[in-house]
């Protein structure tokens, strides 16, 4: 059956061109909303972290400061990092390999979320080349906290020259003046510097570990009352990755390092507590 329609297809210009403009503009917004996926995918969940801190640069540090923290405290918390790397400068006769990034916290709940450690912590820590620091604390105990850490950055080129650790710490312990803090444990029985390595990687608390660290920061004591600051500081700059341990010793101190380690087993030993 023919005739004419009931319509005219000009009529249906106005919908058809609607139509074309909605798929359009549909087609455009899925386009738009695939980039955008895109974008959040490829973008490093540090670079959208990032946006919540402000920074104050220098030659040696970059401190990013989360929102919350006023600029005066993280300009102070550079302010002695600054001061105390030129004191480590000095001692050791070391420095910085590279700028080191540093993050100030007033929550630490987003303190303890970022350093992503699962214990008690000090309120600076250095993890994964990153100084972390929780800002409001009291002032003695965070500048503490702070001078053992940067101890531990400064150390760490050393450890691959074949510096052992325990050593490391100890002398980042005793710079630190965190002894003060620390009480001797209810014994100490050491009879080779091997064992305060084992010791680190065993402490799981910190009561643990604060035994260690007393162990370690009297272990500086006994290098710097035995051989003078001079050298108990300088022994660091003896480790070339060549020589060993025992010949680095004997190089810096003079002494044999069978004789030294058995004068130091007896100068931490703790003798254990009598009980009633």
């Amino acid at each position: 059956m023919t005739g004419p329609l009931p319509f005219s297809l000009k009529a249906l210009d106005p919908v058809i061109n609607d139509s074309r403009k909605n798929v359009t503009m549909f087609s455009r917004s899925i386009l738009y909303l695939s980039a955008a996926c895109i974008l959040i995918m490829v973008t490093p969940p540090m670079a959208i972290s990032q946006a919540k801190f402000s920074t104050i640069r220098s030659v040696h540090f970059d401190v990013n400061y989360i929102q919350g923290v006023p600029e005066a405290k993280a300009q102070k918390v550079l302010n002695f990092l600054l001061s105390e790397y030129d004191t480590l400068r000095s001692r050791l006769v070391l420095e910085l390999k590279k700028k080191l990034e540093v993050r100030v916290y007033d929550s630490p709940g987003r303190f303890s979320s970022d350093i992503n450690m699962g214990r008690e912590v000090l309120p600076a820590m250095y993890v994964h080349g990153i100084l972390y620091v929780l800002e409001p604390v009291p002032p003695e105990g965070l500048e503490k906290a702070m001078r053992y850490q940067l101890s531990r950055v400064v150390l760490e080129q050393t450890a691959q020259r074949a510096c052992p650790v325990w050593l490391r710490e100890s002398f980042a312990i005793h710079h630190s003046g965190r002894m003060a803090d620390l009480s001797a444990p209810g014994s100490v029985t050491v009879a080779s510097f091997s064992d305060l390595s084992q010791d680190l990687e065993d402490a799981q608390t910190p009561v643990e570990r604060a035994d260690v660290d007393y162990v370690l920061g009297r272990t500086m004591q006994f290098f710097i009352e035995r051989h003078g600051q001079a050298k108990a500081f300088g022994v660091f700059r003896e480790f070339d990755g060549i020589l060993t341990v025992d010949k680095v010793f004997k190089k810096a101190f003079g002494e044999e390092y069978q004789d030294i380690e058995k004068a130091w087993s007896k100068y931490v030993a703790v003798k254990p507590r009598k009980t009633k």
